[in-house]
């Protein structure tokens, strides 16, 4: 019989095409016009056509400030230090 409450399986999360896009983009943008240009890069480079590009950048209000709430511009380590250049 299988426990529930299991803390050792991790669960498989789905993400929106938001997060995608937020974790594909180049770390270090931040100026907002470099990041909505790597927003679509990244977008062509998912092999989005124009016309979806077109609509995620110009008509869907809030594909932009949630990639944008997404994003981290500095890479993390999987304990929560940042990584610094040198």
């Amino acid at each position: 019989m299988r426990n529930k409450n299991n803390t050792n399986r991790k669960e498989k999360k789905m993400l929106h095409l938001d997060e995608i896009v937020a974790i594909k983009m180049d770390s270090g943008l931040t100026n907002e016009s470099d990041q909505i240009t790597e927003i679509g890069r990244v977008l062509t480079d998912m092999g989005k056509s124009r016309t979806e590009r077109i609509y995620l950048l110009s008509v869907d209000e809030d594909f932009i400030p949630d990639v944008l709430a997404c994003y981290k511009p500095v890479q993390e380590t999987e304990y929560g230090f940042f990584l610094a250049k040198r």
